[in-house]
């Protein structure tokens, strides 16, 4: 199973004992992928899929205990999904009337009496919402492996939905990006804190667990590398600015002779040849008596400044 379908297994398992949040979570599921047939409220019938059993086996458990309503499993499959198995709630027609009415989303005032959404506020409190978005997320929600990248979407039927959504999140203190792809309307987030967050506030603990072990992992890794990278630049830095040291001593030699230098620094030009990959750590150790880093740079910078001014034919005072 995808990462996304055990954190949807996870949600389906979350226990709903009030009616007032099973409505919720039914209403946004409901709204997402429902299929009403019917021009009026005398002769809509009503139809719930979704591609995962549980969710299906959860939303008949709703139905028969809150409302005493026993819907009608039927299973299909299609090409356009690659095979893969649809389950469908279909209502008794006598149930499809209080159900809307229960869910909030019959209002006789709109074109054939059916919202898109229920109204902002039909479902008040906090424990309402965050079923409200377990079943938005549930019939239309996906999660990408965090191992790949972290990726949280809702795929909205409409704009109303999106919004509804997208409000919810802002007011559990996360900033969903919205846009539309194709026909849909899409509300997702890309940051790791967030995606744990709501998959903790939604039920799917072991999910949230799965990311925070990849995301730590990433990290590790990227400081791993990042280290690697500094620790290899500053070995190129080391090397090139031994190289250059060495090429200045060759140059000052050929031109006036280290024997010229004071002892100081005769010392360290000759180190430096004899040793052209130590550290100035390691050449001031091997003084005597040693000498500190910041000492043999010193050292460097005046052989380099004679070096300097014996190519642009500049008085070196040797």
């Amino acid at each position: 199973m995808s990462f996304s379908s055990d954190a949807k297994e996870e949600m389906a398992r979350v226990p709903c004992e009030r009616a007032d949040c099973a409505f919720s979570e039914l209403s946004a599921a409901v709204a997402g992928t429902w299929a009403v047939q019917g021009m009026g409220p005398s002769t809509y019938r009503m139809r719930i899929t979704a591609g995962n059993a549980r969710i299906t086996k959860r939303y008949f458990n709703f139905l028969k205990t809150f409302m005493g309503v026993t819907a009608e499993i039927q299973t299909s499959r299609t090409e356009a999904l690659g095979g893969r198995m649809r389950y469908h709630l279909v209502l008794p027609k006598e149930a499809v009337m209080p159900l809307l009415s229960k869910l909030c989303l019959y209002d006789e005032r709109l074109p054939f009496g059916l919202a898109l959404t229920p109204p902002e506020d039909a479902f008040p409190s906090e424990e309402e919402r965050v079923a409200f978005l377990r079943g938005a997320f549930l019939m239309c929600g996906t999660v990408t492996n965090p191992e790949k990248k972290y990726h949280l979407e809702f795929t909205a039927p409409n704009e109303g939905f999106a919004a509804r959504v997208a409000g919810l999140l802002r007011g559990f203190g996360m900033t969903p990006g919205v846009s539309v792809r194709r026909s849909d309307h899409v509300v997702w987030c890309k940051r790791a804190e967030e995606i744990g967050d709501l998959l903790t506030l939604l039920g799917a603990s072991g999910a949230m667990l799965r990311l925070e072990d990849a995301r730590i992992r990433k990290d590790v890794r990227g400081s791993v590398n990042r280290q690697m990278n500094c620790d290899q630049s500053n070995i190129e830095r080391a090397v090139q600015a031994a190289q250059a040291q060495a090429e200045d001593i060759r140059y000052l030699d050929e031109q006036a002779g280290l024997d010229k230098l004071s002892e100081g620094l005769r010392a360290v030009a000759q180190l430096r040849l004899e040793h052209p990959e130590a550290s100035l750590n390691d050449l001031g150790a091997m003084l005597t008596p040693p000498l500190g880093k910041s000492g043999v740079r010193s050292r460097m910078a005046k052989i380099a400044d004679i070096a300097g001014k014996l190519r642009c034919g500049e008085d070196t005072g040797l």
